[in-house]
């Protein structure tokens, strides 16, 4: 009774509620309806996802232009610079990993209006630090603690915002799961790809505002995110702002508008592990130059300033932007094939070799003089956006054998999916301000070479038939749904757990959550 109530009074985000009707014109036009009311959500959804994406985006990359500088002028390591910028990637990847189900009981405005508020809090906050610190005589060098925690808490407090749009955007759009991932990644990158330009830009003009150029670009960078907040009452509906982010069908009678995430170590098989380690290299190995990058570009023979590196920065975003939607629209087609997922993911990864081998460039003799020149750095960065767009394409990989509406399933993989690339780019920084004070660029490059070259050869022979066999996605009885299958007499049986081929999609083809019917049927149990 209760249960029925709670399906009455609350109509969910993701599935709206289709009341059937006995008369045939009257059902017809609640039909149309309902598919005008979930068109206009979805065209919602997206332009919010993407909205508060880009902003992101734009504010983890805007200070990649100027802070390394700023932070060596200020008497703070190399090795603590990458300590800073890895504190926003690790709060993110604390609230992916932990927060996926209560923020589905949150709701997405709620998950907007915190994140997004957060995000302009501490993005203010952190270029407030240097009056701050003036003000009160603390020495410069001791900024770093306060840039730490500020960038932290962006990084955890954002991600509300961040990871409940991904997780609304990758279920409702989970037929598309390809394309979805890939225009997030796009966006994602479109965010990278202004962020240092424009703070570059800021930083070189602000001195002339009446403010202090460092101030300057995070003032208008914290207004982002604020009036994304402010629009919220005009691009959702009160359905979306008071549903939670489960179908209505599977909505928990104890604890309504929840659908909790399923335990990771149901989610978590040896293919899934693969396609998750080259999407965190990939994250590493990137975002291991935002604290690096600016110390060769403005050294000879490149000697570039703030809005020429944040140029460069912006050449990578574009070919990551551009390479995005075609590797999505690859796997897409050839949903359910796991190998060829994971052969996408190995191109990349070798394509990052070629990168850090350009930039460098990599200790080899008679290869220093050949490629030590502003071409090869272009070069290297268009060489980057396309290695890193083949490498993160891992979301349909991920939800093979994930039946459609299994939302603990697909909530679980979004925030996996999502804290995996935020641990590489946390990860990135860390090692990359250490290596770079230890042995200079060249080395530090000739290393993220190696590890990339390494990290390709593992996913191609992880793809071939022989392995492949052995490691691909199973359903898993305990994942929330067994596999039946249809015998010679009609009945059905439980089939036995084996290896299905990753080269088609069959089995993923096999589940049609709408019309219930199929020779494989998912079984709550």
């Amino acid at each position: 009774m209760g249960g029925q109530k709670v399906a009455e009074g609350k109509q969910r985000l993701i599935s709206p509620s289709e009341e059937r009707v006995e008369a045939p014109a009257a059902y017809a036009t609640s039909r149309e309806r309902l598919g005008f009311q979930k068109r206009r959500e979805d065209i919602a959804i997206l332009a919010l996802t993407y909205s508060v994406l880009f902003s992101r985006y734009a504010i983890a990359t805007f200070l990649s232009a100027f802070f390394p500088d700023y932070a060596e002028d200020a008497g703070i390591s190399g090795t603590m610079t990458g300590l800073i910028f890895a504190a926003y990637p690790f709060g993110i990847t604390i609230t992916s990993v932990l927060g996926t189900s209560w923020m589905q009981q949150l709701g997405l405005r709620w998950c907007v209006l915190i994140g997004m508020l957060n995000t302009t809090l501490f993005t203010f906050l952190f270029g407030a630090t240097p009056a701050m610190s003036n003000y009160i005589g603390m020495p410069m060098n001791q900024q770093q603690w306060f840039f730490l925690i500020f960038y932290f808490l962006g990084g955890l407090g954002g991600a509300v915002a961040e990871t409940g749009c991904i997780m609304i955007a990758n279920y409702r759009f989970r037929e598309s799961s390809g394309t979805i991932s890939a225009s997030i990644g796009t966006v994602c990158g479109l965010g990278c790809m202004a962020g240092p330009p424009l703070g570059g830009l800021f930083y070189d003009i602000g001195g002339a505002t009446g403010l202090t150029a460092f101030f300057f670009p995070f003032l208008i960078f914290a207004a982002v995110p604020f009036l994304i907040t402010a629009a919220l009452p005009f691009v959702m509906t009160d359905v979306m702002a008071e549903a939670g982010m489960a179908p209505e069908e599977e909505i928990n009678i104890e604890r309504p508008g929840i659908e909790e995430s399923a335990p990771f170590r149901d989610v978590l098989t040896k293919s899934r592990l693969l396609a998750l380690f080259a999407m965190g290299v990939n994250g590493s190995l990137v975002s291991s130059l935002d604290p690096t990058l600016e110390y060769r570009l403005d050294s000879d023979p490149i000697n570039y300033s703030s809005s020429l590196v944040g140029l460069v920065f912006m050449s990578s975003s574009l070919s990551y932007t551009l390479s995005s939607i075609p590797c999505g629209y690859l796997v897409d087609r050839h949903r359910g094939n796991s190998d060829l997922c994971k052969n996408v993911q190995a191109t990349g990864l070798f394509t990052l070799f070629l990168t850090f081998a350009l930039l460098g460039p990599i200790a080899v003799e008679g290869l220093v003089s050949l490629f030590n020149n502003v071409p090869s750095v272009w070069i290297a960065m268009v060489l980057k956006g396309i290695g890193s767009a083949g490498a993160n394409a891992a979301y349909p990989d991920l939800i093979i054998g994930v039946r459609d509406k299994d939302t603990k399933t697909h909530a679980t993989i979004s925030g996996i999916w999502n804290a995996t690339y935020a641990i590489g780019w946390a990860l990135g920084p860390l090692y990359g301000g250490a290596l770079y004070e230890t042995l200079g660029f060249k080395g530090y490059a000739t290393l993220n070479a190696v590890i990339a070259l390494t990290a390709s050869v593992l996913m191609f022979v992880s793809a071939t038939p022989a392995v492949s066999r052995c490691i691909h996605n199973k359903a898993h009885q305990s994942g929330g749904f067994r596999v039946l299958a249809v015998n010679a007499s009609g009945q059905e049986e439980e089939d036995s757990p084996q290896c299905y081929s990753p080269h088609d999609n069959s089995f993923n083809e096999g589940f049609d959550a709408e019309a219930g019917t199929s020779v494989t049927e998912s079984v709550r149990h």
